[in-house]
C-alpha cells in the first residue's frame, strides 16, 4: 500500500463500531491501525497472538474481527481462532486479512466460518468496502 492510498477518501463511518484486529506482524498491524483510525471505530484492540485475542473476545463485545491466517507463535492459528470464535459468538463477522493467497487457503478461512477474505498487500477501499458489507447500517460507501 502506498502512501497515496492510504490518505484516499472514504465515506466509511464506523464510529459505532468496536473492532477486534488479530495480527502478529507489526508493519500489518501499524498499517491497519492507519486504515481504520480513518473510520473513526468506536473501540479498535489489537491482539497479536491466539491467547490476547481470546481474552480481548472473551472480555469485550466486538462489531467484527480482522483476522490473519498464519499468526506465529501463537498457540492457534487464524482459522482454530476463529472456529473458536464462531462456536462461542457465531454472529461476529470475521473477515481474514493475510498474504496467504492460495485458492485451497482462501477455501480453509472461509472454511473456518469466516464471512469474507482479504489479501495482503492490503487496499484500503477494498478492506473498508469488505467491512462495510457485514456493518451495512453505519456506513455509506462511495
Amino acid at each position: 500500500m502506498t502512501e497515496d492510498n492510504l490518505n484516499e477518501q472514504n465515506n466509511c463511518d464506523f464510529s459505532d463500531i468496536s473492532i477486534l484486529v488479530v495480527e502478529d506482524d507489526l508493519t500489518s498491524g501499524i498499517l491497519l491501525s492507519r486504515i481504520l483510525e480513518t473510520t473513526n471505530p468506536n473501540k479498535m484492540d489489537f491482539a497479536k497472538n491466539s491467547d490476547q485475542a481470546l481474552e480481548l473476545f472473551q472480555t469485550n463485545k466486538y462489531d467484527l474481527v480482522l483476522m490473519d491466517m498464519t499468526l506465529y507463535g501463537s498457540q492457534y492459528n487464524g482459522v482454530e481462532l476463529t472456529k473458536k470464535f464462531k462456536e462461542m459468538y457465531p454472529s461476529i463477522p470475521v473477515i481474514f486479512q493475510t498474504a496467504r493467497a492460495f485458492l485451497h487457503e482462501k477455501e480453509e478461512c472461509l472454511s473456518s466460518g469466516a464471512e469474507d477474505y482479504v489479501s495482503k498487500p492490503l487496499q484500503k477501499n477494498v478492506l473498508l468496502n469488505t467491512m462495510a458489507k457485514y456493518i451495512p447500517q453505519t456506513v455509506q460507501k462511495v
